[in-house]
C-alpha cells in the first residue's frame, strides 16, 4: 500500500489523478500519504494541534443542541475524534470513501458506540443521526458533487450539519 521511497510529489500527483474517479483519487491520496499530515495521514487539518480549538468548543455545541449521535463523513483516520469521544456518551458513525481507511478504523477503533462505513457523501443515503459533521471536505469536491451531497443531507433524517467549506 505504501509508496516507493523514490516517488516525487509530481509522480504521486500523476498516479493519483490518472484515470481516476473520486474514490480512486482519495484512496490514492491515502496510499501515497500525499497530504503528509504528521500525526494524521488525513492531513494537517486532522492533527491534534489543529483540532485543539474544535475539541475544546464542540462539547458546548453538542450540549446546546442535545446531540446524542454524530455522523462524521468524511471521517478520515479518526485521529482527533478518538480523543474527543473519550468519556462522552455519543453514538458515532464515521464514514469515508476510502475503503482501506474504513477497514483500518473498524479494526482499531470500532466498539459498541463507534463504527465506520464505506460511504460516498455525494451518492449515499445518509443514516439517521442528530448531526452530520463534514470537515475539510467540500472544497475538495466539484460543485456538482457538493450540491449532490447537500441534497443527500437535505432528504436525510439528520437534524443539524456542522461543516467547513
Amino acid at each position: 500500500m505504501g509508496e516507493p521511497p523514490s516517488w516525487t510529489r509530481e509522480k504521486k500527483l500523476e498516479y493519483i489523478f490518472r484515470h481516476a474517479d473520486a474514490e480512486q483519487v482519495f484512496t490514492r491520496i491515502f496510499e501515497t500519504n500525499l497530504w503528509d499530515g504528521g500525526d494524521s495521514p488525513s492531513g494537517a487539518g486532522s492533527t491534534l494541534e489543529l483540532t485543539e480549538n474544535l475539541r475544546k468548543n464542540l462539547p458546548a455545541l453538542i450540549d446546546q443542541f442535545t446531540v446524542k449521535s454524530i455522523f462524521d463523513a468524511p471521517c478520515g483516520d479518526f485521529n482527533w475524534m478518538k480523543v474527543f469521544l473519550q468519556g462522552r456518551q455519543i453514538d458515532y458513525l464515521g464514514a469515508d470513501i476510502v475503503k482501506p481507511l474504513i477497514d483500518l478504523n473498524n479494526a482499531n477503533y470500532a466498539n459498541a458506540r463507534t463504527s465506520f462505513i464505506h460511504f460516498d457523501i455525494s451518492t449515499g443515503d445518509f443514516p439517521k443521526a442528530d448531526m452530520w459533521l463534514c470537515r475539510d471536505c467540500l472544497f475538495h469536491l466539484s460543485f456538482d458533487d457538493i450540491f449532490r451531497a447537500l441534497r443527500r443531507f437535505a432528504v436525510s433524517d439528520i437534524r443539524y450539519i456542522l461543516t467547513t467549506t
